[in-house]
Protein backbone atom coordinates (compact mmCIF):
# COMPACT_ATOMS: atom_id res chain seq x y z
CA UNK A 1 0.00 0.00 0.00
CA UNK A 2 2.66 2.72 0.79
CA UNK A 3 4.27 1.77 -2.80
CA UNK A 4 1.99 1.67 -4.80
CA UNK A 5 -1.22 3.23 -3.23
CA UNK A 6 -4.40 2.86 -4.53
CA UNK A 7 -3.39 2.93 -8.09
CA UNK A 8 -1.19 0.57 -8.52
CA UNK A 9 -2.33 -3.41 -9.38
CA UNK A 10 -1.72 -5.83 -6.60
CA UNK A 11 -1.36 -9.42 -6.79
CA UNK A 12 -3.46 -11.49 -4.27
CA UNK A 13 -2.07 -14.90 -3.88
CA UNK A 14 -3.20 -17.73 -2.11
CA UNK A 15 -7.15 -17.12 -2.95
CA UNK A 16 -7.78 -21.13 -4.39
CA UNK A 17 -4.53 -21.60 -5.55
CA UNK A 18 -4.33 -18.99 -8.34
CA UNK A 19 -2.72 -15.55 -8.86
CA UNK A 20 -5.59 -12.93 -8.64
CA UNK A 21 -5.46 -8.94 -9.63
CA UNK A 22 -6.67 -6.46 -8.29
CA UNK A 23 -7.10 -2.92 -7.16
CA UNK A 24 -7.24 -1.45 -3.45
CA UNK A 25 -10.67 0.45 -3.34
CA UNK A 26 -11.18 1.66 0.60
CA UNK A 27 -8.72 0.60 3.85
CA UNK A 28 -10.35 1.51 6.77
CA UNK A 29 -8.41 2.31 10.05
CA UNK A 30 -8.34 2.40 13.57
CA UNK A 31 -9.78 6.33 14.27
CA UNK A 32 -7.02 6.63 17.02
CA UNK A 33 -4.29 4.19 16.32
CA UNK A 34 -4.04 3.79 12.91
CA UNK A 35 -3.31 0.57 12.23
CA UNK A 36 -5.82 -1.10 9.39
CA UNK A 37 -8.78 -3.00 10.61
CA UNK A 38 -10.09 -3.90 6.76
CA UNK A 39 -9.27 -3.92 3.23
CA UNK A 40 -11.12 -3.73 0.29
CA UNK A 41 -10.27 -5.42 -2.84
CA UNK A 42 -11.64 -5.15 -6.50
CA UNK A 43 -10.86 -7.44 -8.86
CA UNK A 44 -9.76 -6.66 -12.04
CA UNK A 45 -9.96 -8.66 -15.32
CA UNK A 46 -6.21 -7.99 -17.20
CA UNK A 47 -8.00 -7.54 -20.77
CA UNK A 48 -10.94 -5.06 -19.23
CA UNK A 49 -10.14 -1.39 -18.97
CA UNK A 50 -10.95 0.52 -15.67
CA UNK A 51 -11.24 3.55 -14.18
CA UNK A 52 -9.03 4.61 -11.40
CA UNK A 53 -7.08 7.69 -10.05
CA UNK A 54 -3.79 8.37 -10.24
CA UNK A 55 -1.84 10.44 -7.63
CA UNK A 56 0.32 13.81 -9.31
CA UNK A 57 3.92 13.92 -7.90
CA UNK A 58 5.30 17.46 -8.31
CA UNK A 59 9.30 17.76 -9.34
CA UNK A 60 11.58 20.39 -9.51
CA UNK A 61 12.03 24.52 -8.63
CA UNK A 62 10.84 27.24 -10.15
CA UNK A 63 12.88 30.45 -9.41
CA UNK A 64 9.33 31.85 -8.63
CA UNK A 65 8.98 29.57 -5.60
CA UNK A 66 12.71 30.83 -4.72
CA UNK A 67 11.38 34.67 -4.82
CA UNK A 68 8.49 32.94 -2.34
CA UNK A 69 5.55 31.89 -4.05
CA UNK A 70 3.47 29.01 -3.04
CA UNK A 71 2.28 26.38 -4.55
CA UNK A 72 -1.40 25.54 -5.00
CA UNK A 73 -2.38 22.23 -5.59
CA UNK A 74 -5.98 22.01 -7.36
CA UNK A 75 -6.04 18.62 -8.01
CA UNK A 76 -3.86 15.99 -6.16
CA UNK A 77 -5.57 13.13 -8.20
CA UNK A 78 -5.70 12.50 -11.59
CA UNK A 79 -9.07 10.19 -13.28
CA UNK A 80 -7.77 7.87 -16.04
CA UNK A 81 -9.31 5.25 -18.00
CA UNK A 82 -6.65 2.65 -19.01
CA UNK A 83 -6.20 -1.45 -18.81
CA UNK A 84 -5.02 -2.81 -15.22
CA UNK A 85 -1.97 -3.49 -16.47
CA UNK A 86 -0.79 0.10 -18.30
CA UNK A 87 -1.72 1.66 -15.05
CA UNK A 88 0.89 4.50 -14.57
CA UNK A 89 2.40 4.84 -11.31
CA UNK A 90 1.94 8.59 -11.06
CA UNK A 91 1.34 12.13 -13.29
CA UNK A 92 5.34 13.62 -12.95
CA UNK A 93 4.42 17.55 -12.95
CA UNK A 94 7.51 19.74 -13.34
CA UNK A 95 7.44 22.93 -11.61
CA UNK A 96 10.50 24.61 -12.71
CA UNK A 97 8.71 25.72 -16.29
CA UNK A 98 6.60 27.80 -13.51
CA UNK A 99 8.65 31.31 -13.87
CA UNK A 100 5.77 33.77 -12.29
CA UNK A 101 3.33 34.16 -10.29
CA UNK A 102 -0.33 32.84 -11.50
CA UNK A 103 1.54 30.56 -14.10
CA UNK A 104 -0.67 27.57 -13.89
CA UNK A 105 0.12 23.82 -15.50
CA UNK A 106 -2.93 22.88 -16.38
CA UNK A 107 -4.19 18.54 -17.09
CA UNK A 108 -3.57 19.38 -21.43
CA UNK A 109 0.17 19.75 -20.22
CA UNK A 110 0.11 16.37 -18.79
CA UNK A 111 2.70 13.43 -20.51
CA UNK A 112 -0.13 10.31 -21.03
CA UNK A 113 1.49 7.00 -21.81
CA UNK A 114 0.07 5.04 -24.45
CA UNK A 115 -3.13 3.51 -23.60
CA UNK A 116 -4.40 6.13 -21.05
CA UNK A 117 -7.22 8.36 -21.34
CA UNK A 118 -7.47 10.96 -19.18
CA UNK A 119 -11.52 11.84 -17.68
CA UNK A 120 -10.50 15.04 -16.43
CA UNK A 121 -11.08 18.50 -17.90
CA UNK A 122 -8.11 19.44 -20.69
CA UNK A 123 -8.74 22.98 -19.12
CA UNK A 124 -8.56 22.34 -15.71
CA UNK A 125 -5.87 23.61 -13.33
CA UNK A 126 -3.56 20.78 -11.67
CA UNK A 127 -1.09 23.49 -9.90
CA UNK A 128 -0.22 26.91 -10.00
CA UNK A 129 1.67 29.55 -8.05
CA UNK A 130 0.45 32.32 -6.11
CA UNK A 131 2.26 35.38 -3.73
CA UNK A 132 0.64 34.81 0.26
CA UNK A 133 -1.33 37.09 1.06
CA UNK A 134 0.82 38.74 4.33
CA UNK A 135 3.72 39.33 1.23
CA UNK A 136 1.38 40.71 -1.30
CA UNK A 137 0.36 42.91 1.47
CA UNK A 138 3.56 43.92 2.62
CA UNK A 139 4.94 44.85 -0.73
CA UNK A 140 1.75 47.17 -1.58
CA UNK A 141 -0.48 44.76 -3.46
CA UNK A 142 -4.46 45.03 -2.82
CA UNK A 143 -5.16 43.98 0.62
CA UNK A 144 -8.64 43.27 1.22
CA UNK A 145 -10.72 45.35 3.30
CA UNK A 146 -11.11 43.53 6.68
CA UNK A 147 -14.63 42.27 7.57
CA UNK A 148 -16.59 44.17 10.01
CA UNK A 149 -16.72 42.71 13.40
CA UNK A 150 -20.15 40.15 13.38
CA UNK A 151 -22.96 41.95 16.28
CA UNK A 152 -23.06 39.66 19.53
CA UNK A 153 -26.51 38.81 20.68
CA UNK A 154 -26.83 37.91 24.25
CA UNK A 155 -29.63 36.81 26.65
CA UNK A 156 -30.48 39.44 28.86
CA UNK A 157 -30.40 37.81 32.66
CA UNK A 158 -34.15 38.16 33.08
CA UNK A 159 -35.17 36.45 29.91
CA UNK A 160 -35.68 32.48 29.89
CA UNK A 161 -36.98 32.65 26.08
Amino acid sequence: MRAGGVSQLIELHGLGGSTVHALLREVQRHPTRRTILHVDFYQVQMDVAVRTEVPIHIEGESPAIKAGAVIIHHLDRIHVECLPGDIPDYFKVDVSTLLEIDDVVRVSALTVPDGVTIHDEPDDIVISLSMPRALSEAEGGDAEVAAPEPEVIRKAKGDED
